[in-house]
């Protein structure tokens, strides 16, 4: 009908009328029978969270929560900790599983690992961002004294955006393309600080100003697509920023940027943790940026944390075999004249949850692996401060007498540990 109306536009344009007409009818009634499908409890789609999914999820966690041994000592106002976390799928396929961690007031945690070791899920827990069928499933995620893994949903609409804020890994999925970067920032700043109109767009020329927006009067009238990836970027952490937050989770909040853009936007949450006193975990795969930026890493291996502590004695003195094959595939840890003709690589690829072995998940790809690596591994201390490491070979790797070096083997890069003073 469209077709043959559009052959007499000039001749005879009512026929678009009619032709219109069933068009729109046809949508409204498709759009009749969905909601009629998704309202039903019989056909509900994995997809839609219904009020019911909620409850059910938050019971879950709740009995997780009550099973879990209490934490004594609450976390002091400002700090996050995080206890014994797991995350799964609604069904039983865990994602996340025992991971701890803490991040004190004014401090940098990265999370590091390759992409599928459940880094982006462990932080979007942390604001219950979760995808629709998946739930944490365990565990304690302390903030202020309250649980937020077992909170509702109208406690965290109280924590979102004021308490804890998040940055997502591509700027234009936290910005609307419909409407003004001014509008949404200002739309953002009085739903979370209550002020006036007047007061809300002074406020967010301010924060504009604040991450290093020189021209922000232009830049709050202009559509999020009429500006560069990086200032995009800047403008989504002045919106994390509007409710003036004390933990700003920031998912790869630099992986679509050029190089130049990424150093300015590190050195931006380098100067905001300075000024504001405020805690970031930092998602990212990059050890240059943990280096940077981070006072404290956890590096994440299929679901798990693999070794933990603080950053100069995780990139320095590395206990377990998948940190340093981490740093030895880095460009950044290899100085010019060590710089070897090709990067180490790490043979296979992170197994999938449902493929998760019994004892050490990184065995089939790590090549000190045996027999002792076949039952599950718990999280040991290190030996350096508060470090910890999930590997019963940590001592045997230890830095300390030994190096590592890349040989070139054919066809493959391998990593091996070698005695300094052989000869």
């Amino acid at each position: 009908m469209i077709q043959s109306a559009s052959q007499h536009v000039y001749d005879s344009p009512w026929l678009m009328v009619p032709t219109g007409a069933v068009l729109a009818l046809t949508v409204l009634s498709a759009n009749a029978i969905g909601n009629a499908l998704g309202k039903s409890p019989s056909a509900v789609a994995p997809h839609l969270p219904s009020a019911a999914i909620r409850r059910r999820r938050a019971a879950v966690a709740a009995a997780a929560a009550a099973a879990e041994k209490p934490v004594d000592d609450a976390p002091a106002p400002g700090r996050l900790s995080v206890r014994a976390l797991s995350v799964g799928v609604d069904g039983g396929t865990p994602l996340v599983t025992d991971v701890s961690f803490d991040v004190e007031q004014g401090t940098v945690l990265g999370l590091v690992g390759e992409s599928g070791c459940g880094k982006t899920m462990t932080a979007l827990s942390l604001l219950s961002l979760l995808p629709s069928g998946v739930s944490v499933t365990g565990g304690q995620i302390l903030w202020n004294g309250k649980n937020l893994a077992t909170a509702s949903e109208s406690d965290m609409q109280g924590i979102r955006g004021r308490d804890i804020a998040l940055i997502s890994q591509e700027p234009m999925r936290a910005l609307d393309p419909m409407f003004t970067v001014g509008y949404q920032l200002t739309a953002t700043i009085r739903r979370l600080r209550g002020m006036g109109r007047a007061e809300a767009c002074k406020a967010a020329a301010s924060l504009l100003e604040k991450v290093g927006i020189v021209d922000s009067t232009r830049i709050l009238k202009v559509y999020p697509h009429q500006i560069s990836g990086g200032m995009a970027q800047r403008v989504a952490i002045a919106m994390a920023l509007s409710g003036r937050p004390r933990l700003l989770v920031a998912d790869e909040p630099t992986t679509a940027l050029d190089v130049t853009v990424q150093a300015e936007i590190l050195s931006l949450l380098r100067s905001l943790v300075k000024e504001t006193g405020m805690s970031v975990v930092l998602v990212t795969h990059d050890l240059g940026v943990v280096a940077d930026i981070c006072d404290h890493v956890a590096v994440m291996y299929a679901g798990q944390v693999v070794e933990s502590g603080r950053t100069t004695n995780i990139l320095d003195q590395p206990r377990h075999p998948y940190t340093l094959a981490l740093l030895a595939a880095d460009p950044h840890a290899n100085s010019a004249q060590d710089m070897p003709e090709r990067l180490a690589t790490i043979k296979g690829q992170v197994p999938q949850p449902k493929d998760w072995p019994s004892g050490c998940r990184f065995a089939a790809r790590c090549q000190f692996a045996g027999s002792a690596c076949t039952v599950s591994v718990p999280l040991l201390s290190s030996g350096a401060e508060d470090g910890t490491v999930r590997c019963v070979k940590a001592d045997e790797l230890a830095v300390e007498g030994l190096g590592w070096l890349a040989t070139e083997v054919p066809g493959q890069r391998v990593l091996k540990i070698v005695e300094k003073d052989m000869a």
